[in-house]
This record gives C-alpha cells, sequence and structure tokens, in this order.
C-alpha cells in the first residue's frame, strides 16, 4: 500500500504537458478532495466483478477460492472466472478457472505464471514460459481444458502483458524497448511503437508508454496515444503517468511518474484529453485503479489508519468496501 504525502501541484506545472499543440492554457487549480475512509459513506459493492479476501464476488455470486491471496484476472464464461491464487507467502502460484458447482481446476503452476493474462474472451490464458534477457518463451493455455495451444519465441525481454482482446495480444519488450502486436491465431508480430508501452486498452484504442525507458528509470515522459495511431500523441507529461482508462477513453486516471513518497502520490481525474479536472488526496495515497463505468473510478483509499475501496463520480464519493486497518 502506498505511504505519507505529498502538495497537489497547481495546473500550471500540467499546463505544459499538453499536447498536440504545445500552447499552454490558462492557469488554474483542479479542486482537490482529501478521502479518510472512515468518514466516507457506505455505498454498494462493486457493480463489477472483483474479489473480496479470496471470494470472488459478481453480483450476487459468490465463489469461495482456497488460497490465502486471490487475484481476479477475469470472466471465463456466463459463471466461470480465472483467477491467480496464491499462499500469502507468494508460494504456490497457480492460475484457477474457478466456477459456482465447480471444482477448481488448476491451469498451470509456478512463478512463470505470475504475469498470467486472460484474453477478452476467457478462453486463453498467456503466461511468460521462459525468458533471459535475449530471449522470451510465451505460451497459451486453453482455459477450460488446462492445455497449451500454442507457444511463441521472442527476442528481448518480455514485461509486459498490456492487453489481450480476443487473438491480439499487445506486449512490452524491453532490449530494445518496443511495444508489439502479437496475432495469437496466425503467430504474425507487428511493432506498434518503439517505445516502453506502460498500460493498453484495446476497446478504448489507447496506448500509454515511456518516451526514455520505465518510469523508475526517471528518464523519459509518459505520452497516451491510440493503438491504431500510435504517431500521433493525445497528451504527454513529464510529471505524471496515466494509472486507468475508462472504457470509452473520456476519463484518466493519473498520478506521479516518479514517486519519491513510495505511493503517496496525489491521484487526479483528466478528460480524454488529459486537461484536470479534480484531484484526490489520502494519507498513505491510492492503489488498484479501476473504471466501473465511463465516469465512475475504483481505488484502494488508504488513511492514516484504515483502507477501503471508494468509488468516485465527479467529486461525488462513497466507500465500495468494508473498512480494513491500514496494512492488513
Amino acid at each position: 500500500m502506498r505511504r505519507a504525502f505529498l502538495a497537489i501541484m497547481a495546473a500550471t506545472a500540467v499546463a505544459a504537458t499538453v499536447l498536440p499543440s504545445g500552447a499552454l492554457p490558462a492557469a488554474h487549480a483542479e479542486p482537490t478532495k482529501n478521502l479518510k475512509p472512515a468518514a466516507i459513506k457506505r455505498g454498494p459493492d462493486p457493480r463489477i466483478p472483483h474479489v473480496q479476501g479470496n471470494t470472488v464476488v459478481d453480483g450476487d455470486r459468490r465463489i469461495v477460492v482456497n488460497a490465502q491471496v486471490v487475484r481476479l484476472l477475469g470472466k471465463a464464461g456466463p459463471a466461470s472466472y480465472v483467477v491467480q491464487a496464491s499462499a500469502g507467502s507468494g508460494a504456490n502460484l497457480r492460475p484457477l478457472r474457478v466456477g459456482v458447482g465447480q471444482p477448481a481446476k488448476v491451469l498451470l503452476r509456478g512463478e512463470k505464471t505470475w504475469s498470467a493474462k486472460l484474453n477478452t474472451s476467457g478462453t486463453r490464458v498467456a503466461v511468460t514460459d521462459s525468458q533471459t534477457s535475449q530471449r522470451t518463451l510465451l505460451r497459451l493455455i486453453d482455459t477450460r481444458s488446462g492445455t497449451s495451444v500454442r507457444t511463441a519465441r521472442f527476442t528481448g525481454l518480455v514485461r509486459e502483458k498490456l492487453d489481450y482482446d480476443g487473438n491480439r495480444l499487445l506486449l512490452t519488450i524491453k532490449f530494445p524497448d518496443r511495444t508489439v502486436l502479437w496475432n495469437t491465431r496466425t503467430n504474425t508480430r507487428r511493432m506498434v511503437k518503439a517505445k516502453f508501452g506502460y498500460l493498453a486498452d484495446f476497446k478504448a484504442d489507447r496506448l500509454a508508454y515511456y518516451t526514455g525507458g520505465t518510469a523508475h528509470e526517471g528518464n523519459g515522459c509518459s505520452v497516451l496515444t491510440r493503438i491504431s495511431a500510435p504517431s500521433k500523441p493525445i497528451w504527454r507529461s513529464c510529471r505524471y503517468r496515466i494509472t486507468a482508462i475508462s472504457p470509452d477513453a473520456s476519463r484518466l486516471a493519473t498520478d506521479l511518474t516518479l514517486d519519491p513518497g513510495q505511493g503517496t502520490s496525489p491521484v487526479t481525474v483528466r478528460n480524454g484529453s488529459g486537461r484536470a479536472l479534480h484531484t484526490f488526496t489520502a494519507h498513505h495515497g491510492f492503489s488498484g485503479f479501476t473504471w466501473e463505468t465511463n465516469r465512475a473510478l475504483l481505488m484502494e483509499t488508504n488513511g492514516s489508519r484504515w483502507t477501503a475501496l471508494t468509488r468516485c463520480t465527479g467529486t461525488r464519493c462513497n466507500r465500495a468496501s468494508a473498512l480494513r486497518p491500514v496494512g492488513s
């Protein structure tokens, strides 16, 4: 979880980050709201599938997973889901297919499954089979049978599986940095951008990349573009990175790219062109950003004593989970 806090910067600092015109807009300060989980009114649970503890929750459906740590990868049918499960220490890592009244099916085991990515149809999960800085072997697993349906070798180190839509898997590869589109049906590859992509969404047709290395290497800016037109920037910033893109790309959630506070960055909601609309702060910052709808942002909000999943629509916020002690 995230720690201690930074002051909110005036929009004049943001102004220099806007593309494509490059002209500076008039200075302004977007509204800022400090969130304290214990003071936020309880609202409904998330309206999208999610995990509470070790239980997959989807509306009235509850599926308890026999694991200490459970991360939802996505749906794999009308009443089935693929989760990443492990012990509290991270041992016994395995993706599972689970469902109501169904025994859990182990799809694969081992540390190589930590970056598993499920496609949007829920039929295939991509895992890294082996890798070095010179070569990476990816494997596709059928989520019904658990069998391997394809392997593919890539030159370089595959760092990110950004998005997996049907037969399209968008990858970030290092040595050298590039973002590559892999057609998993035909096994063809196409370079989308010779940059380090860090966030993408096929449905929204958006790709965010760093101009030089990763954020932690500290030698680049963040650029938002379209997957279909990667040479035409929509928004650029050398201070902020994008943490979540709404389904229709009309809203962005951003935090500070270089985070000296170890996760205490304020979160700024912007329109699809990068204009700041409002900013949220919390004592220990935020994590786990997801757009529930095109306007409702879900994020883990970490106060001084309590943490909770918070839903914010505009500047109106409610809690989407019970309170938990910070660090629990």
